[in-house]
């Protein structure tokens, strides 16, 4: 099995349990598990365990041995394949990791909670179809497990699927990892929540199911727990059924037992059954010993049941090939003596004092908290002030550790016990006969000594040394009182742990974080581009790598801009991508760095008006637009000409239109006798008009007569009609002083001239209103004209609106033509204001190509709403150095110095 299938395969088979049953060694007169010829306070001071879970960080590779988990416990795990990446989240590619763990060697255990980077997170109820339950919190949607108890037979269907053809470090389907319990954690990538490219994770489990004999009623208990069927087995924090189920063996992932090989006989229910209702007892709601503990497989199986045991106050020994065990305070005594028991012809030693090393007066204990991640911490101490007295003002503490006991106040509780017991100094050793050699260590005697003062005093036989032939046994006795496992209330503390969550320091805030909208310029100093220049304070900014920052839209929210920058020293960065002219932003930014930091306040900001303008065009382009607005200026100079002959035409048919002072009957009278005396002009042409096309009707070869006759006899024709129409009202102040005028007048006019065979013709419309008060006037004229001759034909449309206040004029005109030669078309249309044309619109057609063209012209030019440009164009940030130029199919960006150095698009020519 190739790559990971290997690793895995040879992870697997390296995690070996321990050589089973030789862990307990001695002679067949005393074999002890612990010895006890020392208080539990001296045995436990000298050698302290790491309170902490074994795995501090996960462990990695067939080097390291898996554990066992007994209890409820925490665990890094034990990475056994490399963490493998796949899929795309928007555009990133391997966007997802996922890392698999072992958690426990043996099946059953069950996950409860999960911490994540150094924090305990809640997970959801709802599976992701491939990676399991959600993390939820901060972590949603970008974490997830899938866990297995060891109960699986097939191999992960994710890690299969998207696995299984790796190049490298190919999934099989014989992966299953059947009897352990596996953890496959899938993260996406985030670089604020994981940080490093393997985040830091930790398993809490209810640990595997344990044999309990109380619940088994084969065996004198009262349940359905069976030895040989697993299935019937339940998790137990009771440290006593954890060391029971240590002791017979635990059954591996692969086969293989763990533990002692002692037999249910070897294990007299007596004793471990009274030490787990001794565990049991309701102490404020909760069990008195409880605990949890992750066993390595690689550690020995006495070690583990001495750390169990610690947890409770117990002692082990095993006496005649049986194991026995013993929980808190000493039992009820088995045996009653007094002097005379004593042998006097053997010697008899007492020991009223310790040495001064071994005599201590308080102590001190640490045990994982499982609110800091099951990382050590120190319980309060236990520090007796009248001891130290006793002992000439010398503070001596006992230094203890409680791996298995993740429970402040029952290490408390074991503290002030073993404080007190250890105060308890008497030792006796002698040798007593008879029934004496029938007694076990850790069994309690009561002595009634007259001459020592002992009145059923209780002694614990801590060595017992047997010599079967004469029936002695030489016993070597501890001083112990059952009154020192009576823990007072007010001797616990209230602790409140640091937790996984404690308070971080303050963040590292963006020092004289501001904004502002500029303009970047060119080499000759022009405004070319609108920007954002966001600044700090960047003096002092030790262990920060760089500064990120966020840009929206302050109307919609949209994301315009990210990015950062690694030049913190320099306290400024231009931002200019996506920047748009006259537009308000919200900026954000945070720095960068291996501590805490906060995002600064967000800060608004408004860009200037600064757009494109021709520099930012090709050469090409620009060459093909100056010939354009050549051709654009030329007809709009001659359609100016042509509009300006029509205006004149029509106002010498009416005269000036401001000012109008002739009497209206006057002007219509004189208009009455004109018009009367056209119509008879235009019966006359009509008259000719209609002979001669006569005559051509009936013989086409007369038409260069009928010219002829025309211009010989009749010389030139003129034809008019108009019409008029003045409305006019005066007023005058009552002071006299000051005149007001309103005019409104409507002309009409036509003419239609032949002269020397060439007819031309005009019609023509006026319309002008036109208001005065003393000095200040205001108009409006619209003038509708038609045009036609033998060259051209011609038609347009002005519009003016003037307003005059004393010294200052307001003009706005707008112009339409249309003029048909026989070389070519133009049309067009024109507004002007102030006499500035604004925007001009000309189409020319000379026979070539039709060219349509638009000048704007203004001092700020805006354009809102959905913009599209079709066509070839061309933008350009700079003529030299340092720019960026924009075509239809690529991006170019320049350097400096002028040198292509990144080009997006057509790489045609690059």
């Amino acid at each position: 099995m190739p790559g990971v299938g290997a690793a895995i395969s040879a992870a697997w088979g390296a995690f070996t349990a321990s050589g089973v049953g030789a862990f307990l060694t001695g002679s067949i007169g005393g074999r002890l598990l612990v010895t006890v010829a020392t208080t539990a306070l001296m045995r436990q001071s000298v050698k302290p365990k790491d309170p902490g879970f074994s795995a501090k960080f996960t462990q990695t590779g067939a080097d390291n041995p898996l554990a066992v988990i007994l209890g409820t416990y925490a665990t890094g795990g034990v990475r056994f394949a490399p963490p493998m990446s796949h899929g795309k989240a928007g555009k990133a590619k391997n966007a997802y990791a996922t890392f698999a763990f072992v958690v426990c060697a043996a099946p059953g255990a069950q996950l409860r909670r999960i911490a994540i980077e150094g924090e305990w997170v809640e997970l959801g109820t709802d599976p992701h179809p491939d990676y399991g339950l959600p993390v939820l919190g901060e972590y949603e949607d970008r974490a997830w497990i899938r866990y297995y108890d060891g109960s699986q037979t097939t191999a992960d269907p994710m890690m299969l699927a998207t696995y299984g053809d790796h190049p490298d470090y190919p999934w099989s389907a014989d992966m299953v990892g059947a009897g352990l319990c596996l953890a496959y954690v899938t993260c996406r990538y985030d670089r604020d929540l994981f940080p490093s490219p393997e985040p830091r994770m930790l398993f809490e489990l209810s640990g595997i199911p344990l044999y309990d004999p109380r619940r088994d009623d084969t065996a004198g208990g009262s349940g359905p727990h069976r030895w040989g069927d697993p299935s019937t087995w339940e998790a137990s924090d009771n440290l006593v059924v954890q060391a029971y189920n240590v002791a017979r063996g635990i059954a591996l992932f692969n086969g293989d037992v763990w533990g002692g090989a002692y037999d249910a006989e070897d294990l007299p229910l007596a004793t471990w059954i009274a030490a787990m209702n001794a565990c049991d007892i309701d102490e404020g709601g909760v069990p008195r010993w409880r605990g949890g503990y992750e066993a390595p497989v690689s550690d020995k199986p006495k070690e583990v049941i001495e750390e169990l045991l610690k947890g409770c106050g117990g002692d082990a020994t095993e006496a005649a090939g049986q194991l026995l065990v013993r929980v808190g305070g000493p039992g009820l005594p088995v045996a009653f003596i007094t002097d005379d028991d004593w042998l006097i012809t053997r010697d008899q030693t007492e020991t009223p004092f310790p040495s001064v090393t071994t005599t201590y007066n308080g102590a001190r204990a640490s045990y994982p908290e499982p609110e800091s991640l099951y990382a050590p911490e120190d319980a309060p101490a236990r520090i007796v002030p009248a001891y130290e007295a006793e002992d000439g003002g010398r503070r001596n503490l006992a230094d203890l550790s409680y791996p298995a006991v993740p429970y402040v106040d029952q290490v408390q509780r074991l503290v002030y016990a073993l404080v007190e017991d250890n105060r308890r100094f008497r030792r006796h050793a002698g040798t007593l006969p008879g029934a004496a050699a029938m007694l076990d260590p850790m069994d309690t005697i009561a002595w009634t000594s007259e001459r020592y003062g002992y009145d059923a005093k209780l002694f614990e036989a801590a060595e017992i040394s047997d010599d079967l032939r004469r029936c002695i046994a030489r016993v070597s006795l501890l001083e112990r009182d059952p009154g020192d496992w009576d823990v007072p209330a007010e001797a616990i503390r209230p602790v409140t742990p640091a937790g996984s969550n404690a308070t971080p320091p303050d963040a590292l805030d963006v020092p004289g974080f501001t904004v502002a909208g500029i303009s970047i310029e060119d080499g000759d100093e022009v405004a070319r581009r609108p920007a954002i220049a966001i600044t700090w304070d960047g003096a002092d900014l030790d262990g920060v790598s760089g500064l990120r920052w966020s840009i929206r839209d302050a109307t919609s929210g949209a994301l315009v801009n990210v990015g950062e920058t690694s030049a913190v020293a320099g306290g400024e960065a231009i931002v200019a991508a996506g920047i748009m002219p006259d537009q308000t932003y919200v900026v954000q930014a945070e720095l960068i760095a291996g501590v805490p930091t906060a995002p600064a306040l967000p800060a608004f900001v408004t860009t200037p008006d600064t757009r494109l303008g021709l520099a930012d065009l090709s050469d090409e382009l620009r060459a093909q637009i100056d010939a354009a607005y050549t051709r654009h200026d030329a007809a709009l100079e001659e359609a100016t000409g042509t509009v300006a002959a029509l205006r004149d035409a029509a106002l010498a048919a009416y005269g000036p239109l401001d000012g109008v002072t002739t009497p209206l009957a006057d002007r219509l009278g004189a208009a009455e006798g004109s018009i009367a005396a056209q119509d008879t002009s235009i019966a006359t042409l009509q008259a000719n008009l209609n002979s001669a096309q006569g005559d051509i009707a009936a013989n086409g070869t007369a038409l260069a007569e009928i010219g002829t006759r025309i211009t010989t006899a009749e010389g030139a024709i003129t034809s008019q009609s108009t019409t008029l129409t003045q409305l006019q009202a005066d007023l005058t102040s009552a002071q006299g002083d000051i005149t007001g005028n309103a005019t409104a007048i409507s002309g009409l006019d036509t003419r239609v001239t032949g002269a020397e065979g060439d007819l031309s013709a005009l019609a023509s419309s006026v319309t002008a209103l036109q208001t005065t008060v003393g000095g200040n006037s205001a108009a409006i004229t619209e003038l509708q004209a038609t045009g036609l001759d033998a060259s051209a034909a011609v038609a347009a449309v002005e519009t003016e609106i003037s307003a005059e206040y004393g010294s200052l004029t307001a003009l706005a005109t707008a112009t339409a033509f249309a003029e048909a030669t026989a070389t070519g078309l133009q049309s067009g249309y024109v507004w002007s204001l102030g006499g500035d044309n604004v925007l001009s619109l000309v189409r020319v057609d000379d026979g070539s190509a039709p060219t349509t063209t638009a000048r704007i012209k203004g001092d700020y030019i805006r354009l809102d709403g959905d913009t599209e440009v079709m066509g070839d164009f061309a933008i350009r940030s700079g003529t030299t150095g340092a720019r960026v130029e924009i075509q239809p199919d690529r991006i170019s960006v320049y350097d400096e110095s002028g040198a292509l150095v990144v080009v997006l698009g057509n790489l045609t020519g690059v």
